[in-house]
């Protein structure tokens, strides 16, 4: 069986309390082969700036929305731009 490359997505909303150590934990599997995709949904706490923290690790990428919609609605695009490129 191949190794192949996993797309990890962590949503937000106002979870600054809890979302450092969601995205610490991701990043401490054993298995390295992935992109962790972290989806601020409109978060009006402090989330960005725990975000923020990981922004310059190269299999992390940050999207922030400006209002909170539907988690469908803010993962649906990334799926789709994931699948065209796989």
């Amino acid at each position: 069986m191949g190794s192949g490359k996993v797309t990890v997505y962590i949503t937000n909303y106002n979870y600054g309390e809890y979302i450092e150590q969601s995205i610490q934990s991701i990043l401490d599997q054993t298995y390295k082969n992935f992109e962790l995709l972290i989806i601020d949904d409109g978060s009006t706490d402090d989330s960005k700036n725990v975000i923020e923290k990981f922004r310059d690790i190269n299999n992390v990428r940050i999207i922030y929305q400006k209002t909170k919609v539907s988690i469908l609605l803010t993962i649906l695009p990334c799926v789709l731009q994931r699948a065209i490129i796989w």
